[in-house]
């Protein structure tokens, strides 16, 4: 990251890189069992912020999708720390689907959901 920015400064290659680490980071700490849900929304948080700063840096428009892609994941992500954080319960019904990968994505705000939704939209 250092060298791409002394190289070419704070561009669209830059934060999108930035935006990449920074949802591969929040998904190895919310794909966890257990996780800290105040680190995961802080994290979240600043990868909202680096997702306008790469919307703003995008002077063309040319990269929309991954820009959209990046914010709908950060959406999706938040919507599932809160979840987590807020202790919402499942439903008996939620945790028969949570145990099958075929069915996991159905359950709202459920990790596997959010990542389903990002790759359908993304597309």
């Amino acid at each position: 990251m250092k060298n791409i920015e002394e190289r070419e400064g704070e561009t669209f290659h830059y934060y999108s890189l930035a935006v990449m680490i920074s949802a591969k980071q929040i998904n190895n700490l919310i794909s966890q069992n257990k996780f800290d849900a105040e680190a995961a929304m802080k994290k979240v948080s600043e990868l909202e912020t680096l997702v306008a700063q790469a919307k703003e840096a995008d002077k063309s428009g040319m990269n929309f999708s991954f820009i959209n892609s990046a914010g709908q994941y950060q959406l999706e992500a938040k919507k599932y720390v809160r979840r987590i954080r807020d202790k919402v319960p499942y439903s008996d019904w939620d945790k028969e689907q949570l145990q099958d990968a075929n069915t996991s994505w159905m359950v709202d705000d459920s990790f596997p959901e959010s990542i389903m939704r990002v790759q359908r939209n993304g597309r």
